[in-house]
Formats: C-alpha cells, structure tokens, sequence
C-alpha cells in the first residue's frame, strides 16, 4: 500500500495514514510543540520532500500519536 500524500492540513487537523513496510504515517501543519511530542515516540522518522512523519505500526504506537 502506498503512502498517504496531502499536501497542506487544515490548521488543527491531523492526518494519519498508511505507509509502506507497516508504517503509520502522520501529517499536520507546523506546530513547534505538536513535533515536540512527535519527536518523544520512537522510531519516528520525518520525510522531508513528503512533510509528514512516519512510525513503526507497532504496539501502542497510535495511542501515543
């Protein structure tokens, strides 16, 4: 399954979707306390070309985005 593209969220939206390899992805707009807690969760990863983040598909994973 392919990844999840959008290209501006709404202010307050976030976007979940599925990546490739088991991977949750994640999009929203810049928000320098909303990366903070993204960047708490392990295993996370930014694209940069893409703007959105993605997870490993594991065990409480979804829970803590």
């Amino acid at each position: 399954m392919g990844v999840v593209t959008v290209s501006k969220p709404s202010t307050n939206m976030i976007v979940l979707g599925k990546g490739d390899a088991d991977r949750i992805t994640v999009s929203f707009r810049y928000d320098p306390q909303r990366v903070e807690k993204v960047k708490t969760i392990s295993g996370r990863k930014w694209h940069p070309e893409e703007k959105h983040w993605n997870f490993p598909n594991t065990d409480g994973t979804l829970e803590k985005i």
